[in-house]
């Protein structure tokens, strides 16, 4: 969400309460025995304004924060990627260490999904999956059909031919699909340039970690539950219809107050 709609939505909550403002000035037409009305359209009228257009702006705050800290630190940070099989990984890493602020990339592991297998089988597979191919430097199975293992070198594909044909010749299991968790270090004020690579080619970003990241879960965590900003919002309605009500009698008050300050 861009500066403009974000101004956009404020404004917009602003005339609501504007109109539960121009409602509780009609109490002295209508009465003052519909006070109890005004505070309940002030507070329906606060939680809709709240819930579509508060609670847009509340949600892309970790969004604008991010984009704020990115634009003012150059803290290290490392960015996750998943590749898929058909990604030339060479040219991938070549063109990504061209970017302004990348200082690394490396292939962190290989992930294959395939059928299920027992215990028993994952650990076999633990040992010979290293045996059948020596640039498998780690190795790890889950019998839910989650292979993990690492991979010296730059492109993991004939690797991953080899390991799949070998799953299949001696148990029949078939590989579904496999991903490549690539890490990019780069610069925090050079992510956006990253970022819009990424975007050219398609590809998804998994995850984020460095000191930037750190500060906006630290954010999340301190942000409220989206109920309580709407409560919220329905409260600051029932004041906006309050003020309303007894605009004359917080001029006069004011009023008061600036009398006795000038003497």
């Amino acid at each position: 969400m861009n500066v403009i709609i974000t101004l956009i939505m404020l404004i917009l909550f602003i005339i609501l309460l504007a109109f539960v403002f121009s409602v509780g000035l009609m109490t002295p037409v209508v009465g003052k025995k519909n006070l109890l009305f005004v505070i309940f359209i002030g507070f329906m009228v606060g939680v809709i304004g709240g819930t579509f257009f508060i609670l847009p702006v509340y949600d892309d705050i970790p969004g604008m924060a991010r984009s704020f800290y990115e634009s003012i630190y150059s803290s290290p940070e490392t960015v996750y990627v998943d590749l898929s099989y058909d990604t030339n990984i060479r040219e991938f890493i070549r063109d990504v260490k061209g970017i302004e602020g990348v200082e690394d990339v490396k292939m962190e592991y290989v992930l294959l999904k395939t059928d299920n297998f027992t215990s028993g089988r994952g650990e076999l597979i633990e040992k010979g999956i290293p045996f059948i191919d020596s640039n498998v430097t780690y190795c790890k199975a889950n019998p839910n059909g989650t292979i993990i293992f690492k991979v010296k070198g730059d492109d993991p594909r004939a690797t991953i031919d080899r390991v799949s044909d070998w799953l299949i010749l001696t148990d029949e299991i078939y590989t579904r699909y496999s991903i490549i968790r690539v890490s990019i270090d780069t610069h925090a004020n050079k992510i956006p340039n990253l970022k819009e690579y990424l975007s050219s080619k398609g590809i998804a970003i998994a995850s984020i970690e460095g000191p930037v990241e750190e500060k906006i879960k630290g954010l999340r965590a301190a942000m409220p539950p989206k109920s309580a900003v709407v409560v919220s919002c329905g409260f600051i309605g029932m004041l906006a219809g309050l003020a309303g009500i007894f605009i004359d009698s917080i001029m006069a008050f004011l009023a008061t107050i600036r009398r006795k300050m000038g003497r």
